[in-house]
């Protein structure tokens, strides 16, 4: 796996579009696609923008090995999960794109989605 494919991966796991990167970087969506697309080599610089917006390390960028154990068949599905989920609080208006939740917020939304899970088993 290429490291633009793995920024993509994790980008996309923590439910962030090309442009919420954009804006928590500064960096262009031109940029983040080329790099993603593997069309242009970031600089140590830019790297450091991303992983840290990613909370990743730029080692974790190319340790092929750790992304290939944390994305095993099981957690990809986790991932899709995820994205899906994110993207119905996002049209019920629960959350905006990009919002770094309270632990309140965490905690309620947590609590909406246990309760769900458990009326959905009735």
């Amino acid at each position: 796996m290429s490291l633009g494919e793995r920024i993509r991966n994790i980008r996309k796991s923590k439910g962030y579009s090309i442009m919420n990167l954009r804006e928590m970087t500064g960096l262009s969506k031109s940029t983040i696609s080329d790099i993603e697309n593997n069309k242009s080599n970031p600089t140590s610089e830019t790297l450091n923008k991303i992983a840290d917006c990613l909370g990743v390390s730029t080692s974790y960028l190319f340790n092929e090995e750790i992304i290939d154990n944390d994305l095993n068949s099981d957690d990809k599905n986790k991932i899709e999960i995820a994205e899906q989920l994110v993207k119905v609080l996002i049209d019920m208006g629960e959350i905006k794109e990009n919002e770094k939740l309270t632990e309140e917020k965490r905690d309620r939304l947590f609590n909406m989605i246990k309760k769900a899970i458990e009326l959905s088993r009735i």
